[in-house]
């Protein structure tokens, strides 16, 4: 998702207003989170753990939700919508694609269930999704017309399919 919005709203992440209004929201729940994590049992190996991801979770979490913000300000609902819609989309296209058609596993070791198959089927139809919200005038078309549809829908797929690996090599 953080390609997306970089690439599609570079003004907003240049800025130092976006970047000012995350402080305060990520403090306060950096400061949450450690609270909870004291009062877990102190000096267990557990609370050790606990503490050390609370930053990053937090992070991870909060940030994405403050960018969907800037989205939905800048395009209105429908922003937020299609960033939602078009990864879903190319999910469930994968999903299908790939137990019908499926054969190789590019990533056994991070996600076995993946195939080749379905990570184009995904691309496919995130490209068409993109497509589609374009033409149905939940974006501005912009220099690019049409193609900015797909090239939208290309870059959202691809980001998604990339968090989908990173969450699996988290696991």
């Amino acid at each position: 998702a953080w390609a997306v919005l970089v690439i599609f709203f570079p003004g907003e992440f240049a800025s130092g207003e976006w970047l000012a209004a995350t402080r305060v929201p990520l403090a306060v729940l950096a400061g949450a989170s450690l609270v909870v994590s004291a009062l877990r049992s102190p000096g267990s190996a557990a609370a050790r753990r606990h503490a050390g991801l609370v930053l990053p979770l937090s992070l991870w979490v909060t940030v994405p939700l403050l960018a969907v913000s800037a989205v939905a300000g800048r395009f209105g609902p429908s922003g937020p919508v299609s960033l939602l819609i078009l990864p879903k989309i190319g999910d469930i296209a994968g999903y299908y694609v790939g137990s019908a058609l499926g054969k190789t596993h590019p990533f056994p070791g991070i996600s076995p269930g993946k195939t080749t198959a379905g990570c184009v089927g995904s691309l496919v139809a995130g490209c068409l999704a993109g497509l589609l919200c374009v033409s149905a005038g939940w974006h501005p078309t912009g220099s690019l017309g049409l193609a900015g549809g797909l090239l939208l829908g290309a870059v959202t797929n691809l980001a998604a399919q990339a968090g989908d690996l990173f969450e699996s090599a988290l696991k």
